[in-house]
């Protein structure tokens, strides 16, 4: 089913921004903001297995800061709770305060919530976590520049290391800091496309990375062969007396055209849409009122089957709510689009 396609819901609210904006472009988002998201709309609409889902892949995101990781770990933390899954969302909390230190939850939340990030906090601080997110390596003149981004739950200074192989070793290079967090260093010479990061704390080391590679040397652009004078073909003066048939059509308009009434009908069929979509919206939110007064200090006192068909049901609907939407919103801006062409 629609709803059971990873990252579906994001890709659909993508869509949205994208015909909403008109000739607006959308704002771009990080891919930690994109999953957050996502698993927040996954959350409203009760399917706690799709906000895991949603949040599972944060590793491998390129971009984003620390407070956009947190607040989707924030989500992902928040559905193992509601599951009842305190281990994992204990270790999810201590991966956020990793990511952004300090991280405050809403009061108002679940008690149980605000226990468990109390616990992951104090396991990232005991353990003194450190995280490192390699960007891309970039080639350079004197040798490929590397990049690292290191998080810490615990303040005070840090050695980054980048260790390179060289065809009979490790060759360690010290990091320098950029920015806060930002690391770079400059490939030395032999290096062989290899390289790892060893982050170390007052000497010990706290954190390696697997190695990663750097980007192979661009091959040098192929010769041009100039060709002599005769060689090259003289360019014929156009033919103005026969035009193509393109040229012909262009020149006389009058032949074709789009019908007056089309452009009505997309925007009839627009409104059409969205008054599906709306619909649809009011029946998913009566599921989630439903499901939020059932829920008591985070867990839910429906019984297992009558929850599971609240949550499939309501995810349907609002998964339709969403379509509809994007529909309609689509047919609008073609009839707008047509309208506008004809004046």
């Amino acid at each position: 089913m629609l709803r059971d396609l990873p990252h579906v819901r994001l890709a659909l609210a993508g869509a949205v921004l994208t015909f909403a904006g008109g000739a607006r472009a959308a704002p771009s988002l990080s891919c930690p903001a994109l999953a957050a998201a996502n698993a927040r709309a996954r959350y409203e609409s009760l399917d706690l297995a799709g906000v895991v889902e949603a949040t599972s892949d944060l590793d491998a995101c390129p971009d984003g800061t620390g407070a956009e990781l947190a607040q989707a770990l924030r989500w992902r933390a928040q559905a193992l709770v509601t599951k009842g899954n305190l281990v994992a969302a204990e270790e999810t909390f201590a991966r956020l305060e990793t990511f952004a230190p300090g991280f405050q939850l809403d009061p108002a939340l679940s008690p149980r919530l605000h226990e468990a990030h109390q616990a992951g906090k104090a396991r990232a601080v005991t353990e003194r976590r450190v995280i490192v997110r390699l960007g891309n390596p970039k080639p350079g003149a004197a040798g490929a520049q590397v990049f690292a981004e290191v998080f810490s739950a615990t303040p005070g200074p840090l050695e980054v290391l980048i260790q390179f192989e060289d065809g009979t070793g490790v060759k360690p290079v010290a990091a320098s800091e950029v920015t806060a967090g930002q690391y770079q260093a400059t490939a030395p010479g032999g290096a062989t496309g290899a390289y790892r990061v060893l982050v170390r704390r007052e000497g010990e080391p706290v954190f390696l990375s697997p190695y990663a590679h750097l980007p192979m040397p661009a091959a040098p652009p192929p010769r041009a062969e100039l060709l002599a004078p005769r060689d090259v073909p003289a360019a014929r003066a156009p033919d103005l007396t026969h035009p193509r048939p393109m040229e012909a059509a262009a020149a006389n308009p009058a032949r074709g055209g789009m019908p007056k009434a089309l452009p009505w009908a997309f925007g009839a069929s627009a409104v059409v849409s969205l008054g599906f979509s709306g619909a649809f919206a009011v029946l998913g939110a009566t599921d989630k009122r439903a499901f939020d007064a059932s829920v008591v200090d985070g867990v839910s006192t429906l019984p297992a089957s009558e929850l599971s068909v609240l949550q499939n049901r309501g995810n349907a609907r609002f998964t339709a709510a969403l379509t509809t939407a994007i529909v309609g919103i689509a047919l609008g801006s073609v009839s707008a689009a047509m309208l506008a062409s004809k004046d």
